[in-house]
């Protein structure tokens, strides 16, 4: 996996999620795709994937 996206961080990700990040071109928010390490991944900024489970 990655290293983690958070600023200033150079631990390697464990989890994949998202967080809304500002358009450039406006003022809306879209989900961004991110990498974070066990510490960043439990930001309140930060949403996590969840797989779904298959039968």
């Amino acid at each position: 996996m990655a290293k983690c996206n958070y600023v200033g961080c150079d631990n390697d990700a464990t989890t994949k999620g998202f967080i809304f990040a500002r358009d450039p071109q406006g003022r809306k928010h879209l989900p961004t795709d991110v990498y974070a390490c066990d510490k960043h991944k439990k930001s309140l900024s930060f949403f996590e994937y969840n797989t779904a489970k298959t039968n």
